[in-house]
């Protein structure tokens, strides 16, 4: 998962609550390469997967009455080769104490996905705008991801049942966005692409999870991983089905001659 955007508010007691926050992140891969039968520009789209969800959260000391109201967006972005496209996703809850709700005893708590049902998830899978794309020559994919959330609570105790009740509203989101399942290009036939940065391998998103200086991803590290590791260097892709992730011998998040000292000290053991 390449770009990820958690937010978090907690208000300690008070009789109305009005609270909001948000986080963003971004990520730039300059490696993507198109290759297929023609020469000439192919028009595409990008498919990324968005997975998250957002909570509200309430410590009740107490019978409070009163209204608990949540709302998320989420926006997601970037730049592919220059071409800006843009998205957008929200939700919101709400739930009412009517009549009194009550919790009694020591420290009780109670995660609000109790009351307010489930907490709200997100799971789409957008797709950008049609783009024209050089084909052979290396372009640059940038990635946006934003989230902002607000949480709202009006409380109110009643004497007649037990005196000044306690409550702690606690909202959370967390959000990460990723290249889609299957093809990460809408390709025309005969076309695929790579970006070792960007562990995209014959038009797939190949997460890493094998060892670092597994070159050739056969499960060992071994001299047999040199030549893999050399072609990386020499601008090859990774071997088929491998992520250029096992490459990253020092784990800075890219593939550079940076990498040879501490994929040296892998094969040696170090």
């Amino acid at each position: 998962m390449f770009g990820r955007a958690t937010t978090h508010v907690i208000q300690v007691p008070v009789n109305t609550v009005d609270r909001s926050t948000s986080a963003g992140a971004t990520v730039t891969f300059d490696d993507f390469v198109i290759t297929g039968p023609g020469g000439g520009p192919v028009t595409v789209s990008l498919n990324l997967r968005l997975n998250g969800s957002y909570a509200t959260n309430l410590t009740i000391h107490g019978c409070i009455a009163g209204g608990v109201s949540s709302a998320m967006s989420v926006s997601v972005g970037g730049l592919i080769d220059g071409n800006a496209f843009a998205g957008s996703f929200s939700q919101g809850r709400n739930f009412g104490f009517n009549p009194f709700f009550c919790q009694h005893g020591d420290d009780v708590s109670t995660n609000a996905s109790g009351i307010l049902g489930p907490g709200p998830s997100f799971a789409p899978n957008p797709v950008s705008p049609m783009f024209s794309l050089p084909v052979g020559t290396p372009f640059q994919v940038t990635l946006t991801l934003s989230a902002s959330g607000s949480w709202h609570a009006g409380i109110s105790g009643t004497a007649g049942v037990e005196n000044t009740p306690d409550f702690t509203l606690e909202g959370l989101s967390d959000f990460g966005l990723s290249f889609g399942e299957g093809s990460v290009f809408n390709l025309p036939p005969g076309y695929t692409v790579n970006s070792p940065d960007a562990q995209v391998v014959d038009n797939v998103y190949v997460p890493c999870d094998y060892s670092f200086c597994d070159a050739n991803c056969d499960g060992q590290v071994d001299g047999r991983d040199v030549q893999s590791f050399v072609n990386a260097m020499l601008g090859a892709p990774p071997p088929q089905g491998c992520s250029a992730c096992a490459l990253d011998a020092n784990a800075d998040g890219s593939v550079t001659p940076a990498d040879t000292p501490a994929f040296a000290a892998c094969l040696l053991g170090a």
